[in-house]
This record gives C-alpha cells, structure tokens and sequence, in this order.
C-alpha cells in the first residue's frame, strides 16, 4: 500500500478535518483497494471558465465523488486535486480546495491564480489537466489509493484588460500629427508579463494635451476608432490616474520641459513625473565630428542620471560631454581615468585605441567608463550555438553591425565581445540590456543591429 504521511494536507482539506494533523503512517502496510470509488469532473468545470463572470469567491466544484465503498466507523475521505499543463503531470500544481460530503471544491480567485502561476496573465482561454488522490482518513491514519485518478480538462480564460503590442503618443508635442506619432518603450516581454510602456519627451510649452493611441488603431488605419485612450475629463491635469477608452478625453501636461510618461496597461493607468529642464540627452562633441555640439552624437539616460550609448572613436581622439547642444549647458572633462570634472578649463577625455565604444556616464557620481565592443549573435539558432559569438561587421559611419547567416529554428540574441557583460535582446524595435531571447525561423538573413541611437538601439532582420 502506498501510504502517505501528511501533517496538514497542502491540496484539497476536508472541512471537518481542516484542523486535523494526521499521523505518520507505515508505507509496509497493505494496498487498499481502489474498486468501488467512482470520482469525476465537478459540474462547474464542465463549461469553460470565464473568470471574469464570476466574483473571486464563487466556489467551483471541481472534482466529486459519486460513489465508494463502505468505510470503517469513525473514517471519512478527503480528496487531494492537483492541475497541470499537460497530460504529463511533471509540474503539477495543487489546488487549495475544500472537500465536503465528496466534493472537492475551489473558489474562483484561487484557481483563476493558479491558472496564471502556470500560464501567465494574457486573458487567453488555456487547457489545464486535473487529477486527484483519494485518501481515506483515520484518527490514526491517513491512507492514500494508489492510483490517481484522472478527472478530465479544464478550460479557463484569466480576466485582464486588453493590453495591444504597442502604444504611441500623440498631442500638442507633436501638433496632432497622426504621421508622427511618438512610440513608448517596452521591453519587448510578453505584455501581460511587463505591462509597462514608457517614454521620455520634451513639451514644447505650457498646458500641453494627450492622448494615447494603440497599435492596433494605427494598424486599422483609423486612430481614433474604439481603442483610443484618455482621461475621462478634457484638461485633466493630474501627474496620475485611470486611462479610459470610452468617451476619452485629453488630458494636459501643465509645465513645458522634460516629462517621463509611464504607462501600466495592467491596471490601465498612467504616471507623468516632471523632469523640468534635466534632459535624458548627454551630447559628445570632439574631434570625431569637428567639436560641433549641435550636431554632436548622444548619450542617453531614462533616470537623468546614468547615460549610455555608442560611437566610433579614433585612437587618440579627443572630446568632452556636454548637457546641451550647446556649450553654455554643464560640460563634463577629464578628472582622472574614471572620473569626470565640471571644470570649465578640465582636459578633454580620449580613447588611445579605434574602434567601436559604449560610453557610460554617471551624473550623480561624475565617473564615466569606456568599453571597446565588437559584436556578434548567440545563441542556438545560430552557427556557434550557445557558446560562441558568431561575429558580426561594423560599419563605423552609421554605428551598424551586420551580418548575412544562415539561421536555425530556435533563439539568438546580440551580445558583445563574445562575453555576457553587454548583451541586448528582446523586441527587435526597442533592444534592451539582457532582454530576452530572440526567437527565429529556420532559413538565410540578413541582421543589422544599430545602436547609433542612444534612445532606442534596435535590429532588422530580413529574410533572403
């Protein structure tokens, strides 16, 4: 017999036993015999699960014992229900149920949380596969058949806002040019896994008004079709709240300047943090480009205080950094090897080897690190596999790195070096540092990566 000790049972508990902590048991003893136990599916599982139909407390039945022999005075059974993704079982997952007079019950907000501990949040209708272990329960012992019991499939669909694969800006910012629509960063995750999308923008005066269009409106062609995104009052000018699509109004940006604009499409909510005249811009001006800040390459920042990018440098070459494209802004210099100055009169910085370098900087501390990168692609997708880089070639007037290679089904990302310090992955349109892996078709491409926009390094991949 197979025999199981419990001291408090972690699936479905028997209500009157919830307080019960059962013995240890002797796993010698003999089998007990699983004919005469009839069990099935419960009734509530039967129909696809709309979690948004029901509120989190509505118990579902989800397994129910029909019959079962006679048992010895003073037992009584519990059920132990647990769900997985496939027939396999390998990671099943318990269900927090309550058994009473055989049946197995669970309320809809807990299995709603398991349904997206296995599968996530996108409100998508999913298979789960459950099966549950009888036990028959004693003053000294708690005995389980030795056959679990296959109950059947579940179907679910989890309860979210829709969140689109993308999202623009548009407004006094950019004239309510629906051909110029400003896009917000996102990792390039599964959007219900990070349903954040943000930006940094420049407001170009005073009492500035939004709105926000989705990507499938710009797909339909019709911005503003059903989908579009406000406030639920014009003027609005709070630095947060709800963004509602019916009816939407714009909502204003009081103050020009800088502003970081987050959106967690989620909760459908919005947060505008004012950064005044601080500017995610850090320009590098020096003899690569003939020391005109004006149009002076760029580091770039999303917390105005840690800034980053990539330029090609001549051995020897000589710049500084500056806050504006100007030199009547903060200019940053040489102070020691890893140290800026704000000195006006401090010496420039320089690199005493060419070739391609991710510049960091950090305002807050005034130190700055250069590193010399060549980038490749990784990955099992690709000729070298997981272990090594396969290189990729720099043209060094547009800051781009490309490469035509045959590519297996599977995953790639960019890394440089041939080391993991620096790697980037995730959305090909919006790349960032150890996003994740970048998935592929079996056949031949042709693969850029261009990192010489500090605000948005990206990739395009185009099949041959």
């Amino acid at each position: 017999m197979l025999l199981i000790f419990i001291a408090a049972l972690t699936g479905c508990d028997d209500n009157v036993n919830d307080h019960f902590a059962l013995p240890q048991t002797n796993p010698q003893e003999p089998v007990q015999n699983v004919e005469g136990f009839t069990l099935s599916l419960g009734s509530s599982c039967t129909a696809p699960i709309l979690f948004k139909d029901l509120d989190d407390a509505t118990l579902l039945e989800v397994a129910k014992l029909t019959d079962h022999p006679e048992l010895t005075e003073g037992d009584t059974i519990n059920l132990k229900v647990e769900v997985s993704k496939d027939e396999t079982f390998t990671q099943a997952v318990p269900l927090p149920c309550s058994v009473k007079n055989g049946t197995a019950s669970v309320t809809a907000g807990e299995l709603e949380e398991v349904v997206k501990e296995i599968y996530g949040k996108a409100p998508y209708a999913r298979t789960l596969y459950a099966r549950a272990t009888i036990y028959i329960v004693s003053h000294t012992s708690a005995i389980a058949l030795p056959e679990k019991i296959t109950l059947g499939k579940i179907e679910a669909t989890p309860e979210a806002l829709f969140i689109d694969t993308a999202y623009y800006l548009i407004g006094d910012v950019n004239e309510w040019n629906s051909e110029a629509l400003i896009k917000f960063g996102h990792s390039g995750k599964d959007v219900y896994e990070d349903p954040v999308f943000s930006m940094i923008v420049e407001m170009p005066k005073d009492e500035c008004y939004w709105k926000i269009i989705p990507q499938s409106n710009v797909d339909g062609g019709d911005i503003w079709a059903p989908g579009a995104l406000g406030v639920a009052t014009n003027g609005d000018d709070s630095e947060s709240g709800l963004l509602v699509t019916e009816n939407p109004q714009a909502g204003k940006i009081p103050a020009k300047g800088w502003v970081k604009i987050t959106l967690n499409m989620l909760e459908y909510t919005y947060k505008i943090e004012a950064l005044g005249n601080i500017s995610p811009f850090l320009y590098v001006p020096g003899g690569h480009q003939g020391w005109k800040p004006e149009t002076a390459p760029y580091l770039y920042s999303t917390d105005m205080t840690h800034y980053d990018g990539y330029i090609y440098m001549d051995a020897d070459n000589t710049f500084k950094l500056t806050s504006q494209k100007d030199w009547k802004g903060t200019n940053y210099g040489y102070a020691s090897d890893t140290e800026l100055s704000t000195d006006g009169g401090a010496g420039n910085l320089s690199v005493t080897e060419t070739g391609f370098y991710r510049i960091e900087a950090n305002l807050s501390t005034l130190t700055y690190k250069f590193s010399k990168t060549e980038w490749g692609i990784i990955g099992d997708a690709t000729q070298g596999g997981w272990d090594n880089s396969t290189p990729m070639t720099l043209n060094a007037e547009t800051g781009e790195w490309s490469i035509t290679t045959e590519l297996a089904a599977g995953n790639y990302k960019f890394r440089a070096n041939n080391k993991w310090d620096i790697n980037l992955g995730g959305d090909l349109n919006h790349l960032t540092y150890g996003g994740d892996n970048i998935t592929t078709e079996a056949g031949t491409y042709v693969i850029t990566l261009k990192l010489g926009d500090a605000s948005n390094y990206h990739a395009t991949v185009v099949k041959r």
